[in-house]
């Protein structure tokens, strides 16, 4: 199934699909793309408790990507827990924990319950990527960033 329609919709409506049900089980999530939009997904994943990975082809844009999620928790951090010293640690020791790092999505996908792609804006790229994720992944769940399309074997 493509679904192309914001999930709220099916919700209001009363529908019940496989996406919404499916995404209610999601525990490991793969974000593909160490950019802005892939590291603010990946702080987001974590800090809601999920076990993250954050995947790109170049260890250098993880490596400023993991600098960039550090800096933006400390923020929120301090925002969150004021004066609370040993709490804002906690949170962010908590949410950098469940944040890994990888540069082959293929040793990825096969374990993860979502994929997030948040790559550039190519459709030639993206859909070589999603072509490849799926060839190694045995979950049935991929979603789009921006369109949010779920396709199902």
């Amino acid at each position: 199934y493509y679904i192309t329609n914001n999930l709220r919709m099916f919700a209001t409506r009363g529908l019940v699909t496989k996406a919404m049900t499916c995404a209610r089980s999601v525990s490991h999530v793969t974000i593909i793309g160490g950019g802005l939009m892939g590291s603010g997904i990946t702080q987001v994943a974590a800090q809601t408790g999920h076990k993250v990975t954050l995947v790109d082809l170049d260890q250098n844009i993880l490596d400023q990507s993991t600098t960039r999620i550090s800096k933006s928790l400390a923020r929120v951090a301090k925002k969150k827990f004021g004066d609370d010293q040993e709490g804002a640690k906690s949170f962010m020791e908590s949410t950098m924990g469940a944040i890994s790092t990888a540069t082959d999505a293929c040793s990825v996908v096969k374990d993860t319950d979502l994929v997030i792609e948040a790559i550039v804006e190519n459709m030639g790229v993206k859909h070589k990527l999603f072509k490849r994720a799926g060839l190694c992944s045995t979950s049935e769940r991929y979603f789009h960033e921006q369109h949010l399309i779920a396709v199902y074997r």
